[in-house]
């Protein structure tokens, strides 16, 4: 609205940031409304911050400590539309303009060293040219190489002492030592590794028999399962069929001996003709 009345409602023909330049610079020193806002909002956050407890600010206060507090909201990168409070108009105006006036235009990222010398006197640096560059590849000799660590095994040094210690104690003269609970160890006979392994080899065979024992009589048993299961339903139809030719002869006979329908007298009529 001020800028179509400085212009009198026509074109603009410098933009408002030339205008806002002093009258050195070519412009009219024109106040800058937007930045003039976001410095109200901003004393506003400087006030709350030193009396946040004031009466003036016991609902912002009781909002914002939902989030952790205004102090902490201002040290957090975040969305403002993703807060899990309904801020109000003024409120969500407050928190951008604290974005945009401090922490987009004060921050600042220094240049990283990359490493090489610097001048004592006149500050200048000096930069290597093996971290300014990339590093030389070696020629490929067509074949692959494998380190040593790779291909031997680390060594470890392990501790085989016992967590308890023991010792021996024998008789003497002044010390009595019973022997009532000592036991006598006899070496039994000794067996070779080719014998451990027949044995090993013959205990496996014996459990592979058995398993197979176990198998076969579960695939017999199935397979008993499944044939009197056939024999039952043969059986079943056989009686089935015995049944319905029985009654099939007994309506025969009834209809002959009973004729009531006309299809009756011509199955007797035809029984005539046949004889």
């Amino acid at each position: 609205m001020l800028l179509n009345f400085i212009w009198k409602n026509r074109i603009h023909y410098l933009k408002k940031s030339v205008l806002m330049n002093s009258y050195e610079k070519g412009g009219l020193n024109f106040l800058d409304f937007t930045t003039l806002n976001n410095t109200f909002k901003i004393n506003w956050i400087k006030s709350y911050l030193k009396n946040p407890l004031s009466i003036w600010n016991i609902f912002p206060h009781h909002m914002f400590a939902k989030v952790g507090g205004l102090h902490f909201l201002l040290l957090c990168h975040y969305n403002i539309d993703k807060i899990p409070v309904k801020l109000s108009a003024f409120h969500r105006q407050t928190l951008l303009s604290w974005f945009v006036m401090v922490k987009n235009e004060h921050s600042y990222k220094q240049k990283a060293f990359l490493g090489g010398y610097r001048h004592q006197l006149t500050g200048t640096e000096y930069h290597h040219a093996a971290v300014q560059t990339l590093p030389r590849k070696k020629p490929d000799r067509g074949i692959t190489v494998f380190s040593r660590d790779s291909q031997t095994v680390r060594l470890k040094s392990h501790n085989q002492q016992c967590r308890v210690n023991t010792s021996t104690q024998m008789a003497g003269i002044g010390c009595y030592v019973s022997c009532m609970k000592d036991k006598l160890v006899t070496p039994g006979k000794y067996i070779t590794a080719d014998e451990w392994h027949d044995r090993k080899l013959r205990a496996v065979i014996f459990l592979q028999s058995l398993a197979r024992r176990w198998l076969a009589q579960k695939a017999v048993d199935q397979l008993r399962n499944e044939q009197s299961r056939q024999l039952a339903w043969l059986e079943m139809q056989e009686r089935r069929r015995e049944s319905e030719k029985e009654d099939q002869q007994r309506d025969l006979y009834q209809r002959r001996m009973n004729p009531k329908r006309r299809e009756d007298f011509n199955l007797l009529y035809k029984a005539l003709e046949s004889k």
